[in-house]
């Protein structure tokens, strides 16, 4: 096997049971990972995460906030890929749409609300989730 390849993978079949009615079945495939490509993953993840920090300096008053909001992410996702040696991956089709609402504008600060509705559909059916997001636009639109 190549060096640069996982492991070991192999494929665990589960059954998916929550708040709907029947249970469908998947399968969850896991690589175990080497030494070397857990220290290549976690500092590939920390380039990521510390790379966002320059983007937002450039951000008025909220780079006090986001710059050390996304170093301090980067040093714990670090630390979760240096000491993860397995990690596991699905494939699946996803289906969605969404829309959005300006509640409250202040300044230039807006309050929005917006909520999107997905299908996942697995070998046993779908699942629909209605996920909702909160959130604050500052800046000019």
């Amino acid at each position: 096997m190549p060096r640069s390849g996982p492991l070991a993978t192999r494929v665990q079949p589960f059954i998916l049971s929550g708040y709907s009615g029947q249970p469908t079945r998947g399968t969850v495939t896991i690589h175990e990972f080497r030494r070397e490509q857990r220290a290549r993953r976690a500092m590939a993840v920390l380039g990521k995460w510390w790379g966002v920090p320059l983007l937002c300096v450039f951000i008025p008053v909220a780079h006090f906030v986001l710059v050390p909001s996304f170093l301090a992410y980067g040093l714990w996702e670090f630390f979760q890929r240096i000491g993860t040696s397995e990690s596991t991956s699905k494939t699946g089709v996803v289906w969605g749409g969404g829309g959005g609402v300006s509640l409250v504008q202040l300044g230039p600060a807006l309050a929005l609300l917006e909520t999107r509705f997905i299908t996942i559909r697995t070998n046993g059916g779908a699942k629909n989730c209605f996920p909702v997001s909160a959130g604050v636009f500052l800046g000019r639109r």
